[in-house]
């Protein structure tokens, strides 16, 4: 259960730290309640929201609690497979066997595509539709910002290198939600980078990137191992051929799960069936406090049924102000130690964060912004970085 599926309903009993009380009546954004002894109070949707993320918060660490201890049990005590008999094995009559019944089909979800009667193909880019100004556009259901909160990120979630940023950035608010909405990839927790840039009509090309997606594609070369400095020419082929796909060596992810702007975009979104999901949605912090804890809860799982699995990636590259770092060391609770590299040649030095999971082999970088001409992180810099993480 999350704080978006959440909803108090009429006469079920909840508790605060004034005792068991019955929901009487909800007329949001106040809500009737009846305590124990016989009085009764108005909490308003504040209180509400506040009641709501407690219970949340103690079922969240009663579930890290019992997942630590599971993992503990399972490393004190390895699963051993028992040898087999081959020669009674041969000799084994067989035993008739009742055939399993068929399941039953799980039914077809409701394609967004369609229930919008609109195809993926026919939505312009962006950038063709600031002029849209419908009402409707501000109006979402649950399910709908649910698919943002189960989205993982863009690429292959075996890759061996990640990228995990804050929050992705756009100006376009609730309109780029309804565009990603109509494009069925979106459904899928992992989407093709790729598609998306030909959906969107933009060039598959490393010439026509974002900084930040540059300073990416250059790692994912410099980072897989060949342990050389790429050239324009292989950028651009691998840019093309591989980068941000689901088969290929890289996933960009970001921790929280709406595009946003400088400005916050959805301070008048309409969730139509969640008051809850929309009084946190209309504020930058509350929509942070709300999703922030959940959403480390799963890059943490993602990252430890990888490791399990002895799948985990080889670099996982944290990036953005300084004052993020606090949420991705929750995620990879690691030692860290500080190291200083150049910038640019004869430039400014840049101070990452290095931390290594000894059982995994996973390197954790916690780094500034990316652009190899005004961020923190730069090709020289990379390829630095990448030099002594090869002498280690």
């Amino acid at each position: 259960m999350t704080m978006q599926d959440f909803e108090f309903e009429i006469g079920k009993q909840y508790r605060n730290r004034r005792g068991i009380y019955t929901v009487i009546s909800i007329n949001q954004p106040k809500m009737l309640v009846s305590y124990e002894d016989g009085t009764t109070a108005e909490l308003t949707i504040e209180q509400q929201a506040n009641i709501v993320r407690n219970m949340l918060n103690e079922d969240w660490a009663r579930q890290t609690q019992e997942q630590a201890e599971l993992l503990k049990a399972a490393k004190a005590r390895p699963t051993r497979v028992p040898k087999t008999d081959s020669k009674a094995k041969s000799s084994a009559t067989t035993k008739s066997q009742t055939p399993k019944p068929e399941k039953e089909p799980k039914p077809q979800r409701e394609n967004i595509a369609t229930r919008r009667q609109v195809l993926a193909s026919e939505v312009p880019p962006l950038h063709r539709t600031l002029l849209a100004n419908d009402p409707n556009d501000q109006l979402f259901r649950a399910d709908e910002i649910r698919i943002f909160s189960q989205f993982r990120g863009y690429g292959n979630q075996n890759a061996p290198i990640w990228f995990l940023g804050m929050e992705e950035q756009s100006e376009f608010g609730t309109l780029e939600l309804k565009h990603r909405l109509a494009m069925e990839i979106y459904e899928e927790r992992f989407a093709d980078l790729q598609a998306c840039y030909r959906l969107e009509k933009i060039p598959v090309s490393y010439h026509f990137a974002t900084p930040e997606h540059k300073i990416m594609a250059f790692m994912g070369v410099r980072f897989n191992g060949e342990g050389i400095y790429p050239s324009a020419e292989k950028l651009e082929e691998y840019f093309a051929a591989s980068f941000g796909t689901t088969a290929g060596n890289v996933l960009i992810a970001d921790l929280l799960p709406l595009p946003v702007g400088n400005e916050w975009l959805y301070s008048n979104i309409r969730i139509s069936d969640n008051s809850m999901l929309q009084y946190h949605l209309r504020d930058r912090k509350l929509y942070t406090q709300m999703f922030l804890p959940e959403r480390i809860s799963l890059f943490q799982d993602m990252y430890e049924s990888l490791k399990a699995k002895n799948e985990a990636p080889r670099y996982i590259f944290c990036y953005g102000g300084r004052k993020h770092w606090t949420h991705y060391r929750k995620i990879f609770p690691l030692s860290y130690v500080e190291v200083t590299l150049e910038m640019r040649k004869g430039g400014p030095d840049s101070t990452l964060m290095l931390g290594r999971d000894n059982d995994s082999g996973t390197w954790v970088i916690l780094t500034g912004t990316f652009s190899d001409s005004r961020g923190d992180v730069t090709n020289h810099l990379c390829d630095q970085l990448a030099q002594r993480l090869e002498q280690l």
